[in-house]
């Protein structure tokens, strides 16, 4: 049986959206609050979000939608790449690799009989 398939390993990323969190601010929360430390006199919070399209204000933190709520990134990377990401690997070792490892697949064979 020959296997075509391929290896991967799945490489993660602290997400840079949410800073790892798994949640975020909402953008308008965001923005009430800094122009809130702006001013002397504080706004009505509902009247101001009435005036961006609210009938209430909206939660103040949100799933973060890039990781989903993980904190991190996932994506499947080729083996290969992810051994000479880490160094563990270089394209010029490979065929040196495949003939160690003949080397000893007729070695065991040899001390098998």
């Amino acid at each position: 049986m020959t296997n075509t398939g391929r290896f991967v390993v799945i490489h993660e990323v602290e997400c840079e959206r949410c800073g790892g969190e798994g949640v975020q601010q909402h953008s308008l929360w965001t923005e009430y609050f800094q122009i809130q430390e702006e001013k002397k006199d504080q706004d009505d919070l509902v009247a101001w979000f009435r005036e961006r399209g609210f009938s209430e204000p909206p939660e103040q933190m949100h799933v973060c939608w890039p990781c989903e709520g993980a904190g991190v990134l996932r994506q499947n990377v080729d083996l290969r790449d992810a051994l000479q990401a880490i160094g563990a690997f270089r394209e010029d070792d490979s065929e040196d690799m495949l003939e160690e490892y003949d080397r000893r697949k007729l070695w065991s064979r040899g001390a098998d009989q």
